[in-house]
């Protein structure tokens, strides 16, 4: 008999080892299915003893150790692949099983018995495993991967894009795999498991080199002779996981790069400001980076005041696109008819009652498509009520809407151009994928149509379309992200790059200088304006923040926060309330530290971190600090 040391793979519980026995042998690296809370959970054996040579301290246990369900599989992780989750899990600041689970697709798991052993495919060692840059038009950055895949398969090596969606992958696969579709394979969650599991299967059994094009979860594949990583569209959210324990894929892909002794590569059009900075001492570029972006559009910068949604010279670039038949894409901040909802009395904002966050105003409609009535809506956690109410704070019924929504801008349209045909395109109108990429099909079908949607556009968008204008994006600004900046330029600068006859932006802020940055495509100036900006205030990547919050009632979080102060009292905490509420009400105080880049993880921290109740919630490297 054995006795089995094993790590969960599961959100949620946060004991790092747990111990079993079982009665057939097994190796370290196993994956198999334990009982926990009378629920089967996935395990990664990492340690094997023998029961004769515990005997003593199994007698003293007490407890009784209970046997395993089954063996899953005996070689699902390569060494590369889990040496590389227990550097990310320290750096992320949770236990290993939570971070294994994050890093390992749910349906490869859940049909783990399923899989076979690949076949022993020879990796050549690389000289010296680099890291790069690219940033580059999307055009030139597929160019270059494409040399690049050929030289790599002609010296035997496999190489991985990762996207960081599966539409992102749709997107490219035609492209990349072209004259090379036996040696390409695509692994996303939106495949089917039968599908997923063959495409798996190939990944490990190919001796081929292949292609493999797969989103952050499926870096996980067992496949040594990778000696590339790519993980384009690097400046893409999608990359750090929005829920507990925060992976941040991209720096896993980098541990599990110099664990393969692979390339890796970083490539976007817009690389983030921290990747950037650390070009100075930790890549080097791949290519000359692109310091300006040269649009073929004729770029504007319209300025506007007062309560008008569509300024005079806006609606010349309209009128001029509908008299040539041509297709216009309008993109705008927010959903809705209005942004932000004040009292005209007491100036106090109307605020979600579940959650805090300011709402916004919508209008709803018959079935007749007559307008009806008017509803509040969260954009964050969704509550939805009537706006037939009083201001909470003075009860009064002057209710003032400020800012302009989808709603709002396609009344103002219909009103000026009322047979020009408008596609809605934001998730209140699109539920699915599929509806959106309908949608974006007729539209571009319907010459001298108008799309008018949310960032979600862009996402759908072709590579080239004659007009993109950009209304209301103003209060964006108002949104208490420190990197706000950079992602509203990186959105103006893929909205521009799109365009073939104009691009213009409406603001109220034409002083802004991230405007005139991204209507003249000034890379390097807004590089250096917004470090120079972060280092103000030590924000990253001048700084590595970590982020401790605890929601509960106000004076137990008080009281926990205090220990946990006095607990880390060398690293010079920041306690300040959240301006997120709890969606269950009650409150919710951060607690802010900040360190030098270099010295994370820092070991004495990261202990404390990982050994903290699953009532802390823990982010290193945070989105949104407030």
């Amino acid at each position: 008999m054995q006795v089995l040391t094993v790590i969960p793979i599961a959100r949620g519980i946060f004991k790092d080892h747990l111990t079993y026995f079982s009665a057939k042998a097994i190796k370290p690296g196993a994956i198999v299915s334990v009982l926990i809370r009378k629920r089967p959970i996935k395990a990664l054996v990492v340690k094997v003893e023998a029961a004769s040579d515990l005997k003593q301290s199994l007698r003293r246990a007490d407890f009784a150790l209970k046997k395993i369900r089954s063996v899953d599989n005996q070689g699902l992780f390569q060494p590369a692949f889990l040496k590389a989750a227990e550097l990310i899990a320290p750096y992320s600041g949770y236990p290993l099983g939570p971070v294994l689970k994050s890093l390992t697709p749910q349906k490869i798991l859940n049909y783990s018995d399923r899989l076979e052993g690949g076949k022993a495919v020879v990796a050549i060692p690389a000289l010296k495993p680099e890291k790069q840059l690219l940033q580059d038009t999307d055009t030139d950055r597929l160019s270059f991967y494409k040399s690049l895949i050929r030289e790599e398969f002609a010296k035997g090596n496999s190489i991985f894009l990762c996207l960081p969606t599966a539409l992102d992958i749709e997107q490219v696969l035609d492209s990349l795999g072209r004259g090379i579709a036996e040696y390409t394979i695509k692994l996303h969650n939106g495949l089917g498991a039968k599908q997923l599991l063959a495409e798996w299967q190939k990944g490990i059994n190919g001796t081929h080199p292949l292609l493999i094009i797969g989103t952050p979860p499926f870096l996980s594949l067992p496949r040594p002779d990778i000696k590339t990583i790519i993980v384009d569209k690097e400046n893409s959210s999608t990359y750090k996981l929005l829920t507990r324990p925060y992976t941040d894929y991209r720096r896993f892909a980098e541990y599990l790069a110099e664990g393969m002794g692979a390339r890796l590569i970083f490539g976007d059009l817009l690389l983030r400001v921290e990747t950037l900075e650390r070009s100075r001492h930790d890549f080097i570029a791949a290519s000359n980076p692109r310091q300006r972006l040269v649009s073929e559009a004729e770029n504007k910068l319209l300025a506007i005041k007062g309560d008008t949604v569509i300024g005079e010279e806006l609606t010349e670039i309209i009128q001029a696109a509908t008299n040539n038949n041509e297709r216009t894409v309008i993109l705008t901040g927010r959903r809705g008819l209005s942004s932000l909802i004040v009292c005209d009395d007491c100036s106090d904002p109307v605020i979600c009652k579940r959650c805090q966050s300011p709402i916004a105003l919508h209008q709803a409609k018959t079935r007749s498509g007559i307008k009806e009535t008017h509803w509040f809506l969260c954009h964050k956690c969704g509550e939805r009520r009537s706006a037939e109410e009083k201001c909470q704070r003075c009860d009064s019924w002057r209710l003032r809407a400020l800012g302009a929504g989808i709603e709002k801008i396609a009344t103002e349209i219909k009103s000026q151009w009322p047979k020009t045909i408008i596609f809605p395109f934001n998730s209140d109108e699109l539920k699915t994928q599929k509806q959106a990429k309908e949608t974006m099909a007729r539209f571009l079908d319907t010459p001298g149509s108008i799309l008018l949607g949310t960032e979600m556009v862009l996402h759908y968008l072709p590579n080239k379309i004659e007009n993109t204008l950009v209304v209301a994006m103003d209060s964006l600004f108002s949104l208490p992200d420190f990197r706000i900046n950079e992602k509203l330029f990186t959105l103006l600068s893929r909205l521009r790059m799109a365009a073939t006859k104009r691009f213009a932006i409406q603001t109220r802020y034409p002083e802004q200088t991230l405007f005139d940055q991204a209507i003249k495509g000034n890379l390097l100036d807004f590089y250096r304006a917004e470090i120079s900006e972060r280092r103000r205030f030590d924000y990253p990547p001048l700084k590595l923040l970590v982020k401790i919050s605890r929601e509960g009632d106000k004076a137990g979080i008080q009281a926990d926060m205090k220990k946990l102060v006095g607990l880390l009292e060398a690293y010079e905490p920041i306690v300040f309330p959240s301006l997120r509420k709890p969606a269950g009400g009650g409150h919710r105080l951060n607690l802010l530290i900040k360190l030098p880049p270099e010295k994370w993880p820092d070991e004495t921290l990261s202990t404390v971190l990982q050994s903290l109740p699953p009532s802390f919630i823990v982010e290193v490297d945070p989105e949104i600090i407030f």
